[in-house]
Order: structure tokens, then sequence, then C-alpha cells
């Protein structure tokens, strides 16, 4: 069973760093990179993340308590990543132009994270690191032997921040847990088909409100209407566990973008491009300019 333990953390950590490295094949941060102050805020979440597992993972190191980096580092990469940070940015990868903005601001986190992430495990996994830096396409030494610890800005360190998505991070669990039970009840198939209203109390809507363009990207559904406090919950709506918060799923209204696969009754509308929702048309008829 420890094995079978130990091969299992091995293998998560491993499948985050080939999704890190397939995201940085356009990628070099002299040329593409974005400013720290010009992120996203969810991009400065992570790298506030980031430095806090370099400084746990550098503490264990030098207490020679090799189990707390093997943890560390695979809460990092499933907790942190797979299951939050890089579910969420996809869209951006993948939908929005090679050069958008919001795309490169993403890509130089994980940049960031991957020549981090590597850096931090090749005491105890070096033949894995090693391979992972060869194909790190803006490294600049030929060996990761050659690289020194990873010393990252004190400025990606933002308790502030941390603590304000900590609620973000308790609405993602609350909404997936609504998802999940729609996804068995056979009202939604994937969460992207889920058009979900939230009715939050006056504390919670105020630490909300200034996310809510940003609420359909952070639960990966097609739509989120934040509603304002007092306002009646539908009787189909569900309490939630830990937020004073009541959350109800619908079937998103509109068809899937065959491009995003987000539901919007905007699809068809471009006569040039009628299989994908407004954004995707925009996106592609600047393409092709």
């Amino acid at each position: 069973n420890i094995l079978k333990q130990l091969t299992e953390i091995y293998r998560k950590i491993r499948n985050t760093c080939r999704f890190l490295l397939g995201n940085c094949y356009d990628f070099n941060p002299e040329r593409d990179g974005i400013e720290y102050n010009r992120l996203e805020e969810i991009d400065r979440w992570a790298l506030h993340r980031l430095y806090k597992l370099v400084n746990k993972t550098a503490l264990a190191y030098e207490n020679y308590e090799f189990h707390q980096v093997f943890h560390a580092v695979h809460n990092f990469a499933v907790i942190d990543m797979s299951n939050f940070y890089l579910d969420i940015i996809k869209d951006r990868l993948y939908v929005l132009p090679q050069d958008s903005p919001s795309r490169r601001a993403a890509q130089t986190v994980l940049a960031e994270i991957l020549r981090t992430l590597t850096l931090l495990i090749v005491p105890v996994i070096s033949f894995t690191a090693e391979e992972i830096w060869s194909y790190i396409p803006f490294k600049k030494e030929e060996s990761i032997m050659l690289a020194a610890w990873p010393e990252l800005p004190a400025f990606y360190e933002d308790e502030e921040l941390a603590a304000r998505w900590e609620i973000m991070l308790q609405l993602k669990e609350e909404v997936n847990r609504i998802l999940e039970t729609s996804r068995r009840e056979k009202v939604i198939g994937s969460s992207l088909q889920a058009a979900v209203d939230l009715y939050p109390d006056e504390e919670l809507y105020k630490k909300l409100v200034d996310y809510a363009d940003f609420l359909p990207e952070l639960l990966i559904v097609s739509s989120c209407s934040l509603h304002e406090p007092g306002a009646e919950a539908d009787g189909d709506s569900a309490e939630a566990q830990e937020l004073k918060l009541r959350i109800k799923v619908s079937k998103a209204a509109g068809e899937k973008c065959q491009r995003c696969w987000m539901y919007s009754p905007t699809v068809g509308e471009n006569k040039e491009y009628e299989d994908v929702c407004s954004r995707c048309g925009e996106i592609l008829q600047k393409a092709h300019e």
C-alpha cells in the first residue's frame, strides 16, 4: 500500500508538470512575460501559493523531513494546481487568442511554477526532474544540476489576497457539491451545461460582488447570477453547508459552442461561424483578418 501511494503521488506530480510543459510550448518569458502588477488576481494567488511552497519545502529539506517535501509538493500540484488553478485557466489558455494579455499572464505564472516546481523536486526525483528540465523551452542552464535553488520575489507573498480567496475556494467547493448532485439527477451533463444562481446573505454578498463577472470562470459554468441580499431564492435551490448561501443549478440557455464548449444564446448568430458563440466568432474573425 505504501508503494502504491507513493506511485500515485509521483504520477500526479508528473502529470501536473506535463500540463505545465504542454502549455508553455509557445511562451518565452523575456518576450511574452507579463509584469506582476498586470496579472489577474487568481494568477497572483497562484504565485502566493508557490511562494509558500518554496518556503515550506526548503525548511523540510533543512530538517531532512523528506516526507514533508512529498506531502507539500503533492498538495500543491493536485489541490492548488490541478483541482483549482489549472482547471480554471484552461479557458484562457485554449480559447483566447495566442497573444492575448490574459493568456500570456496565465503562461507567465505557469512558466514560473514549472521552473520552480522542477527545482523543488530534483533532490528526491532527480531523473524525472532532469527529464522535465530537458523539455523546458526557456531554460538557461543545460542541466537542472547546474541551476540554483529557486528564490522568489518577496512580493509574491500576499496574505490579504490569500484571505480573500479562501472565500472563493469555499464557494467553488460548495457549488461543486450542488453541481455533482445535479449531474446525478440528470439535470446537467458537464458543469459547462449549467447556469448557477447564488443567493448570499449581506456579508457574503459584499465579499463576492467585486468578483461577479469572474464567477462563471471560477465555477466553470456557462453563466452565474449573483443575486442581491433579500432576493427570494427559487424553491429548487439548495442550502450551502459552510457559507450562508443558497445555490440553484439549472440548464444553461442556448446551444453548445463547438469551440469553447460553453452554452450560449449567441451560438448561430455569426453567419460565417455558425457553430460558435459570439466571443469565439470574434476571435476567429480577428485571427483570419
